[in-house]
């Protein structure tokens, strides 16, 4: 039987952790849109942008990490 790797097993959560908050934050400005000034809706663009290049590394993350470890 072959054992899960715990990096491994680690990366994924968090990369699909951040997805799911990517992809809360983008539902959530296309409600707010024309419901809050432009200041506020820049201010929220910068978190989701935040939010998708740290899924987005976590992604590079977890891909190297299968590269290099073959799991």
């Amino acid at each position: 039987m072959e054992t899960e790797c715990k990096t491994k097993v680690r990366l994924e959560l968090e990369w699909r952790e951040a997805a799911d908050m990517y992809a809360t934050l983008e539902a959530s400005l296309a409600d707010k849109k024309g419901q809050c000034t432009e200041e506020e809706y820049a201010r929220l663009r910068v978190v989701a942008t935040t939010a998708y290049d740290l899924a987005e590394q976590l992604r590079r993350d977890l891909d190297e990490h299968i590269r290099r470890h073959g799991c």
